[in-house]
């Protein structure tokens, strides 16, 4: 029965919960199969919340051992609850070299997702960029790969990120990414440039996907970690 209504389905939506139960119970089964079949033949529409975002990325944290704080992935980025995962899950082309994360002012979640980053980086050697968003925030990729932002600012203050590495600075690395130890990606404090949106009602602002340089109603801001602090210039 679920099968095939995956295989009839036009739109596909994550709930929000825990993403550890969707890729434990669906990573390297029938349901992800299909799932992915939907996707790649029919580009079909597919969305979450919350931990329904948090699965959409090629990487992903998987939160198999728990939830982790900025402070905590700061302080030191091997943190045994700091689960870094990309084995193939979902297989959304565009999303390919992006891990998501949610709730992101109200949880201060910056700091972990620069970790989660780092953390890619150092032990796979694969640099990966972040999308994230705060609470009543929404964002939508269109046929055109824009990423555009809705929300309701300017009476609320919703916003959207886009972070990646610098790479105007020559071999970007971690100065200190290791067990035990603070995590410090300074460079001047410039080491992650980082595209915020404030969402509208009618989505006007975007960052397209394509370039991750050409937008539309946002502010270049850059962000580092100094010492397990985080610092935003």
């Amino acid at each position: 029965y679920i099968h095939e209504k995956i295989k009839n389905a036009e739109a596909i939506w994550f709930a929000g919960g825990n993403q550890w139960k969707y890729i434990s119970y669906w990573r390297g089964t029938a349901i992800d199969g299909l799932i992915r079949d939907a996707i790649q033949s029919r580009n079909i529409v597919i969305g979450g919340t919350s931990a329904g975002m948090a699965i959409l990325g090629g990487s992903y944290f998987s939160a198999k051992y728990g939830t982790v704080t900025s402070s905590t992935a700061m302080t030191n980025p091997y943190d045994s609850t700091i689960t870094i995962e990309a084995k193939p899950f979902l297989d959304i082309d565009i999303l390919s070299d992006v891990i998501t994360d949610t709730h992101y002012d109200a949880r201060e979640r910056m700091g972990r997702h620069v970790t989660f980053m780092a953390r890619s980086l150092v032990d796979q050697g694969k640099p990966i960029k972040g999308i994230a968003c705060d609470e009543y925030t929404a964002i939508c990729i269109d046929q055109k790969g824009r990423a555009l932002v809705y929300g309701q600012f300017p009476e609320k203050d919703d916003q959207a990120y886009f972070v990646q590495v610098n790479n105007d600075i020559d071999s970007n690395h971690p100065e200190e990414c290791s067990s035990g130890a603070p995590l410090n990606w300074n460079h001047g404090g410039k080491a992650i440039k980082v595209y915020t949106i404030k969402g509208t009602r009618d989505g006007a602002h975007f960052l397209n996907l394509n370039d991750w340089k050409t937008g539309n109603g946002g502010s270049w801001t850059f962000w580092s970690i100094d010492n397990g602090q985080f610092v935003e210039y």
